[in-house]
């Protein structure tokens, strides 16, 4: 019908990034509010129709049984004749479809009034600026809004959402939101978990499928506990990043699941119930160095083959004692979107892939420190570099590595794999991908995102911010005076 009832909520990656803005500024708040009875406090049909331009509805309602006595004791009610009239309504409310709609757009609008601006790559995350530095960040989540920021500008902005919205639920240091618990110790470390909601969990009963061909296809109630179990499972991505290669696989099978299928997924319910993991953001000062890790691999099952892109994005830093630390920004494990033949064009296109999302996380640190940017100023970047973010890719595949930092190589026998090539090359000279590097597949942090078999050690010591590589690495452009 061409309704439009969207109301927005923070990305995962908006929501990292918020924590470890809150981590590299000990000084600063870092809380939760809540706004109560938040669907009733939307904008009205008429500043809707004022604000959107779309054609103004109109809602009308019959009262409930035994309420007419009630209602004829407001002024110029008193003949209401439930039989003849209903009531118009003014606002959309809780249980009309555009509520959540109408209140995003009166909370965006007095936060615009308050100066925040919205980032280029998340409406929900948004800014505040005073003299040119950082004062605040929120994310938002219809009607729950996380926050970090200067004591006095987050004290103003409290005092105009209660004014606007009334009184808030706050929490802060300590409080969970978008199922997520974060809690901030006095030295300003962080940390992200979902220990409560991965204890509820409740694996399949083994009375669902004892008895049935492993190898067979499940039942449509089989499938149905499939179907629920792995939503909440892959609900838990938003800090267990060490399982989603996991969860990516068992998502292959949301039309039809093995009985196989549904006992894995049960173990690896029952292993994270054992052994749930938490996301770190320890307090340190930022380098402006964005680490990438990009990796691609191959999965077989029976006649078909599987081709899976991982990558890893660290935000480089240094604690107080001067030891080298990183905040965990995002990390992805994905199918491939574009046909791969060969090893060379899975690694090329996933190191093409994890360039082209870093850059928008490059793009929004950028707009931390820089301000909230415009689209032709976005533009302006991309075509022309002056990005204050420096992203360095790694990878472990020494063939695509050359073909990208030498200016004359041998064109690859799969001619659409050289524009990929050469836009790599032009993120370099732009300076928009300010470092490549080949490291050892021992070293390489995105492994566990495109295998299974192997170790998670690399990934939890990525999610403790504590991982370092053991063995030698080189990079491009080559350091002054290496030789």
């Amino acid at each position: 019908d061409g309704e439009q009832n969207y109301a927005g909520t923070a990305q995962r990656l908006s929501q990292r990034i918020l924590a470890s803005t809150a981590a590299t500024h000990p000084d600063w708040v870092f809380g939760a509010a809540d706004v109560p009875k938040a669907f009733l406090q939307g904008l009205t049909f008429d500043e809707l129709e004022a604000e959107t331009r779309e054609p103004r509805k109109y809602i009308a309602f019959t009262i409930p049984k035994g309420t007419l006595k009630h209602l004829r004791c407001v002024p110029n009610f008193e003949n209401f004749n439930e039989h003849q009239h209903v009531l118009s309504c003014l606002k959309p409310g809780t249980g009309c479809r555009d509520a959540p709609r109408a209140f995003s757009l009166r909370l965006m609008k007095t936060l615009r009034n308050f100066g925040m601006q919205s980032t280029m790559y998340d409406p929900q995350l948004m800014l505040l600026f005073k003299n040119k530095e950082l004062a605040a960040m929120i994310s938002i989540h219809v009607d729950d809004i996380k926050f970090t920021g200067r004591q006095n500008d987050i004290d103003r902005l409290v005092k105009l959402l209660e004014a606007t919205f009334g009184k808030m639920t706050l929490q802060f240091d300590k409080f969970t939101n978008c199922g997520m618990t974060h809690e901030r110790d006095k030295s300003g470390n962080i940390v992200m978990h979902q220990d409560e909601y991965i204890q509820a969990f409740k694996p399949i009963h083994p009375k669902h499928y004892q008895g049935y061909d492993i190898d067979g296809p499940c039942s449509e109630h089989q499938q149905a506990l499939f179907m629920s179990l792995l939503g909440a499972v892959a609900y838990t991505s938003l800090t267990q990043v060490w399982i989603l290669v996991y969860i990516v696989a068992l998502q292959r099978k949301n039309k039809q699941a093995s009985v196989s299928d549904l006992k894995r997924l049960n173990a690896l319910t029952r292993e994270l119930m054992r052994n749930p993991q938490k996301l770190y953001y320890r307090c340190m000062t930022p380098t402006q160095i964005l680490e990438v890790y990009s990796d691609s691999a191959y999965s077989r099952e029976g006649d078909t083959a599987h081709a899976l892109k991982g990558m890893i994005c660290l935000r480089l830093g240094r604690s107080a004692e001067g030891q080298e630390c990183s905040h965990l920004l995002d990390a992805l494990s994905q199918s491939h979107k574009l046909v791969v033949r060969s090893t060379f064009g899975a690694e090329l296109l996933a190191a093409t892939s994890a360039v082209d999302h870093a850059f928008g996380i490059a793009l929004t640190l950028h707009e931390t420190e820089a301000g909230c940017l415009k689209p032709d100023e976005a533009l302006q970047i991309r075509e022309s570099g002056g990005l204050l973010i420096a992203i360095k890719l790694l990878i472990d595949a020494m063939s695509v590595y050359h073909s990208i930092i030498q200016e004359s190589f041998k064109a690859p026998s799969e001619k659409s794999l050289l524009s990929h090539i050469s836009w790599l090359q032009e993120m370099l000279h732009l300076g928009l991908l300010k470092i490549i590097g080949w490291v050892d597949t021992r070293d390489m942090a995105a492994d566990g995102l495109t295998q299974g078999k192997i170790s998670r050690d690399s990934l939890l010591s990525c999610m403790r911010g504590t991982f370092s590589r053991s063995n030698p690495i080189e990079i491009y452009p080559r350091p002054k005076g290496s030789g």
